[in-house]
């Protein structure tokens, strides 16, 4: 191959790595926004279904947003069946938050390796022994922030 194809080839393969480091970049910060915020607002929208447009311009701002059923005034009896029926339905919630972020999570790992062994096809064997113990250490760095952020109880896994 002479110099001018290998160059070209080169380039190619440098702006695909760096164009697939930065969408992997993005789908790892855009994990990390606040997780659980975005579960109890989908646990409020969703369990409470929440009032109407109608009932939204008739509702001053001190006034708090109330859950649908309660306005059709339940009897203490019915509220307790709906209290269960919520509180099954938030677990639901939350074990489907659980798993969905268990699934990505898996997705984004077998992308990360496969794009490693990708960029290592390009390297010769030393380089790709240095990148391999890079990989390996940020990898240990990376289970290390995840354990600190979950002993903290920043992260609701």
């Amino acid at each position: 191959m002479n110099a001018v194809r290998r160059a070209r080839l080169l380039s190619v393969v440098v702006l695909a790595v760096v164009f697939g480091s930065g969408i992997l970049v993005g789908f790892a910060l855009d994990r990390r926004l606040d997780m659980a915020e975005m579960a109890r607002m989908n646990e409020s929208r969703l369990a409470a279904d929440v009032d109407d447009a109608n009932e939204d311009a008739d509702r001053t701002d001190d006034q708090p947003r109330r859950y649908l059923f309660e306005r059709v005034d339940p009897t203490d009896a019915q509220r307790v069946r709906i209290d269960s029926i919520v509180a099954l339905y938030q677990s639901d919630v939350r074990r489907f938050h659980r798993e969905s972020r268990q699934f990505y999570d898996d997705g984004m790992r077998a992308l990360v390796l496969e794009t490693r062994e990708a960029i290592k096809g390009v390297l010769d064997p030393d380089q790709a022994a240095r990148y391999d113990s890079l990989a390996v250490d940020r990898d240990r760095r990376n289970q290390e922030s995840e354990r600190d952020r979950n002993d903290d109880g920043n992260d609701e896994r």
